[in-house]
């Protein structure tokens, strides 16, 4: 299994859930209730940006797309994000840790 917590700029954790193959961090975040910010859906307005705090290494940060805004090193726009497909073959849990910027 693979959880993703969700934290707020305060580091307050407002939401988890379960990671599924092909599906982008936002999508469901917006699926399970968890508020993660977007606008263009686009990879572009920078709004649902989020830090990986924790397992960086798991997610593909251009699932959907190239982003079109220069990120740091543990940045993602969660609109085009999702994690690796080679991370749901594997028989470990992992927790990854998203803190959001907005």
């Amino acid at each position: 299994m693979i959880k993703v917590i969700v934290q707020d700029p305060n580091w307050t954790e407002i939401g988890s859930f379960e990671a599924e193959k092909w599906k982008t961090i936002t999508d469901l975040a917006q699926k399970y209730d968890v508020e993660i910010p977007f606008s263009c859906g686009g990879w572009a307005c920078g709004l649902c940006l989020c830090e990986i705090v924790e397992w960086k290494e798991l997610v593909n940060g251009s699932f959907l797309q190239n982003p079109l805004m220069e990120l740091h090193e543990n940045e993602v726009l969660t609109c085009i994000s999702a994690v690796k497909d080679e991370y749901f073959e594997k028989e470990w849990d992992y927790t990854i840790m998203l803190k959001r910027r907005f």
